[in-house]
């Protein structure tokens, strides 16, 4: 661990820096938009999803989720990326655990998959909206 003198405090440069408040309110605030989105889409349905209720769930200003997001499409892309990130990395964490047969990881991997598709309100909200032909998943195809 490596430390040096500012000051005449020891400053260490192993913890990470903290981010200035407004940067750490704006992941706070990007957090609680796409939790209300992901409830809100899993108790309605997308189409049912407006960014005034995403704002008064996430207890921010309409503003804020435009400023942010820039539009539905934009919030629905960002909320798509971040439960794809978190899909995947299950597994990846199940395709890389250490196991000394290829076909154990495998095998944990599809396991994961088919529990995940299963659980994820999101996915079947998703999935609904789509067999009603709704035309508001349309951005969905651009991604």
């Amino acid at each position: 661990m490596a430390a040096y003198q500012n000051s005449g405090t020891e400053v260490s440069t192993s913890e990470p820096i903290p981010d200035p408040p407004r940067v750490a309110w704006r992941k706070h605030m990007r957090v609680r938009v796409l939790d209300a989105a992901h409830d809100l889409t899993c108790d309605a349905g997308w189409d049912q999803v407006s960014l005034s209720a995403v704002a008064a769930r996430a207890d921010v200003s309409r503003p804020s989720v435009y400023r942010e997001f820039g539009s539905r499409a934009g919030l629905g892309r960002a909320l798509v990326i971040r439960e794809t990130q978190q899909f995947l990395g299950g597994v990846a964490n199940t395709l890389y655990p250490g196991l000394p047969d290829t076909h154990d990881c495998l095998e944990a991997a599809i396991h994961h998959v088919l529990t995940e598709a299963d659980k994820q309100p999101l996915i079947r909200a998703v999935i609904a909206a789509a067999r009603k032909g709704s035309d508001s998943l349309d951005w969905l195809q651009r991604c």
